[in-house]
Formats: structure tokens, C-alpha cells, sequence
């Protein structure tokens, strides 16, 4: 832990950057996720339809079909419903959130012999599950502020 202190700060250092971005530029930083995950899922659903074209029997055609149909669908409905596919975002960060966050506090608990300060990564991973659940039990409003709405939906618009 010692020699790779600066992985985890650099870390932290990221997420305080990308923190900062989505707050300064909300409904910018949305859209482009958005846009981005639309892209990667409906391109790697073509390619696996392809590689499944031209599979020679070392990986199974059918998962590749089947990998392909999900990527190329989910493409789609990302670009034909954003507002639905960041509400869903919104509802993977709050998992993602409670899943570190008490990772973070286990690790804290079984750092507090071997380093100082394991106060504060427990109090981050506290943090952290506080906030996902936050975003579990109020998405619409946690992503309405996100996106800097003036009106209030049952589903949030990237194009607020």
C-alpha cells in the first residue's frame, strides 16, 4: 500500500476532475456519455454480429449473435431515448456508488492496523454509500439537478 500510494491518489485526483466537469458543465458532460455509450455498445453489437459471420467454431456463434442483438438494440434505444438511458445511468452509478463505498469501508476496517488516517476511507466509502442510495431512492430529482431542468419529469432530458 506504501509504494502505490500515488495510484490512489491519482485516483482521487481523477475523480475530483471529472467531479468538477459535471458539475461546471452538467448537461454537456451527459450528452456526451450518452453519445459515447450509444456509440461503443451499437459498434461493438455490429462487430459481434460480424465476428459471428465469421466465426470458425472456437467461440460459440450464437453468444455472438446473441452479443451483437444486445449491443446493436441497447445502441439504439440509447440513441432514440436518451432521457430513458441516463435515468438508467443514473441508477448503475448509485449500484457503483454502494458497491466502493462499502469496499471502501471494509478496506478501511482492515487498514486501521497498518496505516493512519483509515478514518477518512471509511468515511469516504460511508459517504459514497449515502450517496447511492440517495440516487436509488430519488433518481428523477438527483438527475434533474444534474441536468439543470426547469421542468419536472417523470424522466430525466439530456436536451433540458
Amino acid at each position: 500500500m506504501a509504494r502505490g500510494w500515488w495510484v490512489l491518489g491519482l485516483r482521487g485526483l481523477i475523480a475530483i476532475v471529472f467531479g468538477v466537469l459535471t458539475l461546471v458543465w452538467p448537461i454537456a458532460t451527459l450528452e456526451v456519455l450518452m453519445f459515447i455509450f450509444g456509440a461503443y455498445v451499437l459498434a461493438d453489437g455490429i462487430l459481434a454480429l460480424t465476428a459471428a459471420a465469421r466465426s470458425s467454431g472456437t467461440r460459440p456463434w450464437a453468444t455472438l449473435v446473441l452479443e451483437g442483438v444486445i449491443g446493436i438494440s441497447l445502441g439504439m434505444i440509447t440513441f432514440a431515448s436518451p432521457e430513458g438511458m441516463a435515468l438508467a445511468l443514473v441508477y448503475l452509478i448509485a449500484g457503483w456508488s454502494v458497491v466502493v463505498g462499502v469496499l471502501e469501508i471494509g478496506a478501511a476496517i482492515r487498514l486501521r492496523r497498518d496505516v493512519q488516517g483509515e478514518f477518512w476511507l471509511g468515511l469516504a466509502g460511508a459517504l459514497s454509500v449515502l450517496f447511492g442510495i440517495v440516487l436509488m431512492f430519488a433518481p428523477v430529482g438527483a438527475c434533474w439537478r444534474c441536468c439543470g431542468c426547469s421542468r419536472a419529469t417523470s424522466s430525466c432530458s439530456a436536451s433540458c
